[in-house]
């Protein structure tokens, strides 16, 4: 590694040590995000370059605060993920972490998502929670991860869980069975 890979390395880790202590003296903050009533502070600089949205918002709107509507731990996790690359992605908050990266326009986070879901061990109880929540977003690993479950469990089409899809989900998981050329007498009688 170069003197300069380490210097870099370093700042890198410095910053985001900051960020996370939100240590308001040393931080040099200049945006606070309101989120469940608790303040995250935060530098524009740093986040507006990575998000079209979050940079219009702090250029449009003349803000200091800004009032958002996702769970602390998933927008704080979401902001370490703009200040270096990598945050803690789990079965709990990858849906929260996947609407974010859509809603403010940080492609590498939706890859990074779209890779964890494509690791996720599915079941009939959360493969229909994860498809109506996330289908829409066109993530091609989490599409095939589920596919493939739904292949080898095809019975799951006859869960309790399936039943209780909405009519739209219904329509988009058949829609895509159809466009995939694997509709069979197996899925109708399911």
């Amino acid at each position: 590694m170069t003197d300069q890979q380490k210097f870099l390395n370093k700042w890198h880790s410095e910053r985001l040590q900051l960020f996370k202590s939100q240590d308001l003296h040393n931080g040099f903050f200049d945006v606070v995000f309101d989120v469940e009533g608790k303040e995250i502070h935060a530098n524009k600089i740093l986040l507006a370059p990575l998000s079209s949205p979050l940079k219009e918002m702090f250029s449009e709107l003349n803000h200091e605060s800004f009032k958002i509507d996702f769970l602390y731990n998933d927008f704080f996790q979401f902001l370490i993920f703009l200040y270096s690359g990598r945050c803690d992605i789990n079965e709990e908050n990858i849906v929260a972490m996947v609407k974010m990266a859509a809603l403010y326009e940080v492609e590498d986070l939706r890859k990074e998502c779209d890779e964890f879901l494509f690791s996720i061990r599915y079941s009939s109880k959360n493969v229909f929670y994860y498809f109506e929540e996330l289908h829409a977003f066109h993530l091609p690993n989490f599409e095939d991860a589920v596919f493939q479950f739904f292949f080898k469990c095809i019975t799951t089409l006859d869960s309790p869980e399936f039943m209780e899809l909405k009519l739209e989900t219904v329509h988009d998981l058949i829609s895509t069975f159809v466009e995939l050329q694997v509709f069979s007498e197996e899925i109708f009688t399911a």
